[in-house]
Formats: structure tokens, sequence, C-alpha cells
């Protein structure tokens, strides 16, 4: 079985040094190391810059897309680097990290969504800082439940001990037998429960409400909807912007903010949230890492037609 990104990047040998370079240095041999992986993997790469033309396809240029490309995968290395960051460093200075270089001017609407008692499910994506926002949460004095995959026993070890003493939960999906039912009872705790919209491999998706997303016509996961109807928990939307390594912004709307924009034409809280995040992908795509998961997406055979007719990219086929 080929290693993943995650995986390569977190071989005990890099962990080593990563825990011994500073900040800097260590950002810099994660980029080195990207550049060797996806030397070897070039099926991979390659996946990544197809979803990357398909999406933008009539929207930006050829000399565009591949500055947005260059971006992209400094953004998916950038993203790892601060997975290391979160679970490697000392936890005061990464507090005082996050005090420093993330500003946060919303938490007032996750304040006002506890209030209301009956949890909040703050949902996110594979989007620019996602791993700060937890922790970032926890030192804050936010009740954060997080349920996770850990693509290695290291890991997972090294963010319990991150997290211990400071009230997060966290959740390993690999080992709970019901992951919904972990989730309810986290929020009738009236806790903060971490979610992310594009779980793409875990979405159960809609067969009548479709919507396009980023150039893809797709049913909505059905999650989001069901979890709201069954715990009535408030909604919010939050994604860390990362606009360079030591500057963030902490951005979270609520329902009312998102419905604001796109009106009362969605039927799903599901649907709004990933129409929301389409803007972001659309504004920001080097913030997006989802990209090789992307191709995944199903699109239908009439747009097949139109996108072959229609544009010069190589056909992208679902994998």
């Amino acid at each position: 079985m080929k290693m993943s990104l995650s995986v390569f990047l977190q071989l005990k040998g890099n962990v080593f040094l990563y825990k011994r370079l500073n900040r800097f240095l260590c950002y810099h041999f994660i980029l080195f190391l990207g550049k060797i992986y996806y030397m070897i993997n070039r099926s991979e790469k390659n996946l990544i810059i197809e979803s990357i033309e398909y999406a933008f396809m009539g929207r930006k240029s050829r000399a565009e897309i591949k500055v947005i490309t260059k971006n992209v995968f400094r953004g998916i290395l950038a993203h790892y680097y601060e997975k290391v960051h979160n679970a490697y460093e000392n936890i005061n200075e990464l507090d005082a990290f996050f005090q420093k270089y993330i500003e946060a001017p919303g938490l007032n609407k996750l304040d006002d969504a506890l209030k209301k008692g009956k949890g909040v499910m703050l949902v996110t994506a594979h989007y620019g800082a996602v791993e700060y926002i937890p922790i970032f949460l926890a030192l804050n004095g936010y009740p954060v439940s997080v349920v996770v995959k850990f693509k290695t026993t290291q890991l997972e070890a090294a963010s319990k001990e991150q997290v211990k003493g400071f009230g997060m939960n966290i959740i390993n999906a690999a080992n709970a037998q019901s992951i919904t039912t972990h989730i309810m009872r986290e929020l009738r705790k009236n806790r903060v429960v971490f979610m992310e919209c594009d779980e793409i491999d875990e979405w159960r998706p809609s067969k009548t409400n479709k919507i396009w997303f980023v150039n893809k016509l797709i049913g909505v996961d059905r999650t989001l909807d069901i979890l709201q109807r069954r715990t009535g928990a408030e909604v919010v939307f939050a994604i860390v912007h990362r606009f360079d390594m030591l500057k963030y912004k902490f951005i979270l709307e609520n329902c009312q903010d998102m419905l604001k924009r796109f009106g009362s034409s969605f039927s799903s809280i599901g649907a709004v949230v990933l129409k929301s995040f389409e803007e972001y992908i659309y504004s920001s795509p080097e913030g997006w890492y989802q990209w090789k998961n992307f191709a995944k997406l199903e699109r239908s055979d009439i747009y097949k037609e139109v996108y072959k007719r229609k544009s010069g990219f190589p056909s992208l086929q679902p994998t």
C-alpha cells in the first residue's frame, strides 16, 4: 500500500528532527520533504493539478491557474507544518503564539450559540490552519470535543498529551463504534463539537438535495442536518485563514450570517455551509488541501460532455 503524505511526513526520523529544529527551519524542512514526496508520487501530484484545473476552468487563465497550483502545494505543506507545530510544541509557547498571531474578532458568535444550552456544531473544513482551532478554543476556555482519525500512533499520543488538563475531549473515530452517538452525547453536555464539512470519504450524500460545489453537481451530505434535527444544536461555521505563517484570522459565521448572503434558496444547513465554504475556496484556493479527494466527487454525465466540449483541459475521471 502506498504511503500517504501524512504518514511520510510523520516518519519517526522526520519527527525526531522536527522536535529539534526551530519553527523556521522546521517549516522549510517540511517543504523540502514535500518536494521529495511529490517527485516520487507523480500520479497524486497530477491528480491535484487536474482537480485545480477543473475547478477553475472558465474562471481563470492558464497562467493564473499555474500560480494557484504552485500556491496550493505550498498550502498543503503549510498545513502539515501546523499539524506538527500543534502536536509537538510546548503548550505555553503554543498559547503565546496563538495570542500573538491569531486574530479572533468573532468569538462572541460562539458565546451566543453556547448560551442556548444545546451544544454547538463548530463546522470547519480542511482549510487554512484548521489544526489550530481546537487547542486555540480550549486554551480560551471553551469546552471542545474533537472527532479525529490519527494517521500514526505517535501523533495520537502527542495530541492527547498536549490537551491534558484543559478540558478538551478527543474521540478517535477509528475506535468509536458510533460516531453519531458520541457527537450527540457531547452536544447534550453543551459542548463545542469540532466537525469538518469536507470529509468527502465519509459523506452520506442526499439523492434529492443537490447543489453545485466547486464546479461539480453533488448530493449534499445529510449528516449535519440529521444531527441538528436530533439535538437542536446551533451550527457555527469556522475557518482559520492563513495570510502567512505569522498572520492568521479566525473567522466565524452563524446561520444568520450565512443565510443573509444566500437568502432562503437552500433547504438544508449542510448546503448552506458548503456554499459558504465554496466562497473561501474560490477566493483563496491555496488554503484548501482536499484537492486530491475532490476528484472523487461525481459529476453528471451531461456536465461531463459540457466539460469536454468547452474546456481545453485533460479529462479528470472520478477515482
